[in-house]
């Protein structure tokens, strides 16, 4: 109930907003544009309200961003609208693969599988990577599982990860993706949100389906390719640096100010 208050606040907000004459910006990451996802193709019944009103409230709006293009179909006011994902600081999330994994006390005889994300949040589905890293049956490879870290932390991880895994019912734009293609870790991601786009044809990078047997067939891979990737080369060429990324956005926020 508190949540649907919240809601509905914000759109009396947005309204006094377009009263005041003051320009008012949405931007929309995921669970607002396509619902809380609970299981592969499965959603919160309650999330459908926050779709909802992102529907609703798009008449008193200037701008509205959406970070990922599944995330623009909930958009109908096309004109308003601009695709622009997040963007990675590269100068923070770089490639030093040995002293990572001495840090986080991995050991080096064995190969590292990294998951990243809430383990009982239904959406982050760890049991799809524990299967599948289980189905490996081998006792060189270890999976690593974390959450609540911060950003140094991740960064360190990224670099210590053999491979990188994202199992997601649903995703906008996950940022783990591409902070792990800046530290040129291989990866292994099912197709949620925009990660199989921003893979592109990277080498040593993978997407599977919800398969434990496929999922654990592309880990295999992603081991086989035995070292790093060129996925900070791939975030460049598509303009995912957070210095290009808020080049952009001010521009969007210049055209709001001067309209």
């Amino acid at each position: 109930m508190r949540e649907i208050q919240a809601e509905m606040n914000q759109i009396a907000e947005a309204e006094d907003a377009k009263r005041t004459g003051k320009p008012l910006v949405l931007s929309l990451m995921g669970d607002d544009a396509q619902g809380t996802f609970t299981g592969k193709g499965r959603r919160t019944p309650g999330s459908w309200f926050f779709v909802l009103m992102t529907l609703l409230v798009q008449p008193f709006l200037d701008a509205i961003i959406f970070k990922s293009k599944d995330l623009g179909k909930v958009v109908w006011r096309k004109r308003i609208a601009h695709w622009l994902p997040n963007g990675v600081r590269l100068d923070q999330f770089h490639a030093d693969l040995a002293a990572a994994r001495d840090e986080l006390g991995f050991d080096r005889s064995k190969k590292h599988v990294v998951f990243l994300g809430e383990p009982e949040d239904p959406n982050k589905n760890v049991a799809l990577v524990r299967n599948a890293v289980a189905f490996l049956n081998r006792p060189d490879v270890e999976l690593h599982t974390a959450h609540g870290i911060d950003h140094d932390t991740v960064v360190k991880y990224m670099n210590a990860a053999d491979v990188f895994t994202l199992c997601s019912f649903g995703e906008g734009s996950p940022n783990v993706i591409k902070e792990a293609m800046a530290c040129n870790c291989p990866i292994v991601t099912v197709p949620a949100g925009d990660a199989p786009w921003v893979l592109g044809d990277t080498a040593g990078c993978f997407v599977s389906s919800y398969d434990v047997k496929d999922f654990s067939e592309k880990i295999a891979n992603a081991l086989l390719f035995n070292g790093r990737t060129t996925g900070r080369e791939r975030l460049l060429a598509l303009g995912l640096d957070a210095e290009t990324i808020a080049r952009k956005l001010m521009d969007i926020y210049r055209h709001i100010i001067a309209h």
